[in-house]
C-alpha cells in the first residue's frame, strides 16, 4: 500500500505531528520533508520518538530544477541537507539527476521524461541506479486507467522503487470544493477533505486498484516460487 505522504507545512510542531500520524497509520516510510528549515531537530526527534526503528527523512529540494540555473540551486540545497546529516529528494527530469549524482539520494522522475531510461533498463541494455529511484505522474487528474496501471503493473514492470505522484491535495483558491475560485490552476484533488477523513474519489479508488493487483501478484509469485522450491506441481497441495 502507501508508504508515505509528503509533510509540506512549515508552522513549528505541524512537521512532527504529521510524521507521527503517520508511523501511527502503519506508513513504513522513507517519509517524505518540504522543510529544510529544521533538518537537524527533525532526525533528533526521529531517533528520540523512535529510537529503535527511526523512520527515515528525505528532505524534497528544489522542485523540478531542470535546467542549467536552477539545478545549481538544487545543488546547492542538497550540499546543505547532507551537511546537516540528513538525505535527499526531488521531482526532476532523469538528466538532471544524474548532473546532481550522490548529492540526490532519491530520485523522483517526471514520467514523460524518463520513460526512454525505464524502457533502457527493461530492455536490459543500461543497468538500474543503485540508489532508490522512484517516478511520478499527475495523479488527481480524472484518469483512473492511468492510475491504476501507474499504482500497479507498470510499477511492477518498470523496475523502478515506487510512485510518488503530484498531487494527493493541491488547494489553489479559497476552497478545495471549487475549481472556478483560483485564479492560477483548478484544484488538484485525489480525495476531498471531510471532517472525519476523507472523501474518495474515481482517481484514488484506481490507485486503491493498482495497489491490489501488485498485492495478487506478489501472492501469485509467492506460490509459484513455493512450488518450485517444493517440487510440488498440483495446485491443491499448495493450498490454492
Amino acid at each position: 500500500g502507501l508508504t508515505t505522504c509528503t509533510a509540506y507545512d512549515n508552522q513549528r510542531g505541524t512537521i512532527q505531528l504529521s510524521l507521527t500520524e503517520q508511523v501511527q497509520a502503519g506508513m513504513t516510510g522513507p517519509h517524505v520533508v518540504m522543510n529544510r528549515s529544521h533538518i537537524a531537530p527533525l532526525l533528533n526527534f526521529t531517533q528520540t520518538t523512535w529510537p529503535s526503528n527511526p523512520p527515515e527523512l528525505l528532505f524534497y529540494v528544489y522542485d523540478e530544477p531542470n535546467n542549467p540555473t536552477l539545478i545549481e540551486i538544487a545543488r546547492a540545497q542538497c550540499v546543505v541537507v547532507q551537511g546537516e546529516g540528513g538525505k535527499t529528494t526531488g521531482g526532476i527530469t532523469k538528466f538532471y539527476a544524474d548532473k546532481l549524482g550522490p548529492l540526490l539520494d532519491t530520485a523522483n522522475y517526471s514520467i514523460a521524461n524518463a520513460y526512454g531510461y525505464i524502457q533502457d533498463v527493461v530492455d536490459g541494455t543500461v543497468p538500474k541506479n543503485a540508489k532508490p529511484e522512484w517516478y511520478y505522474f499527475s495523479v488527481a487528474l480524472e484518469e483512473p486507467v492511468v492510475n491504476r496501471m501507474m499504482f500497479g503493473w507498470y510499477l511492477e514492470k518498470n523496475q523502478l522503487d515506487g510512485c510518488f505522484p503530484y498531487a494527493y491535495r493541491h488547494v489553489f483558491g479559497p476552497s478545495a470544493f471549487d475549481d472556478l475560485d483560483s485564479t492560477s490552476l483548478r484544484d488538484l484533488m485525489t480525495t476531498y477533505p471531510e471532517q472525519d477523513g476523507g472523501i474518495p474519489t474515481v482517481q484514488w479508488e484506481a490507485c486503491r486498484e493498482g495497489v491490489d493487483d501488485l498485492k495478487y501478484l506478489a501472492t501469485l509469485n509467492g506460490l509459484i516460487q513455493l512450488g518450485v522450491d517444493s517440487g510440488l506441481t498440483d495446485p491443491a497441495l499448495l493450498g490454492v
